[in-house]
């Protein structure tokens, strides 16, 4: 395990280092783990690895992987297995992390920081890649029940 990434209603995020079986080289990920297992919690997080793996399928078996979808690596919820779900890990985080909190409140302004010089067609791309997947998840019958800035995560280059 590399460091805990954050906290959400149902769980904590970790950054760790997954190794398939037979591989000697890691892959960056971010395992989601279940911090408690009430029946509804349990069936919350199921329907979140359900959507995931069903966005998958239906998407890999024309194109491969969607790039505005996050990739899911694996899941557990065996008995005895504290319930997880591992999927590619976004270096560049949540949009929410990229734009300014302010100080004492709990709202996020419509300013984008930590550089305030962040050109606004680089949010508005954002927002359409957000679309773009969101798009894709309707079409394969899905509808996402949490769209919020912290859950539209951004890869390296933001």
């Amino acid at each position: 395990m590399k460091s805990k990434l954050g906290e959400g209603s149902f769980g904590v995020v970790h950054h760790v280092l997954y190794t398939q079986r037979g591989q000697t080289k890691g892959l960056d990920a971010a395992r989601k783990q279940l911090r408690m297992d009430s029946a509804s919690e349990l069936k919350a997080f199921k329907e979140e690895a359900t959507i995931l793996i069903a966005a998958q399928m239906q998407y890999l078996s024309t194109n491969g992987s969607h790039p505005n979808v996050l990739e899911l690596l694996g899941a557990c919820f065996a008995a005895g297995c504290k319930p997880f779900i591992l999927t590619q890990f976004m270096r560049g985080g949540s949009l929410e992390r990229k734009l300014v909190l302010s100080e004492g409140n709990n709202y996020v302004s419509c300013v984008p920081a930590p550089w305030r010089e962040w050109p606004w067609n680089k949010l508005v791309d954002n927002l359409l890649q957000a679309a773009t997947g969101l798009a894709h998840l309707h079409c394969v019958g899905i509808v996402h029940s949490d769209i919020a800035c912290r859950n539209i995560l951004l890869d390296e280059s933001n």
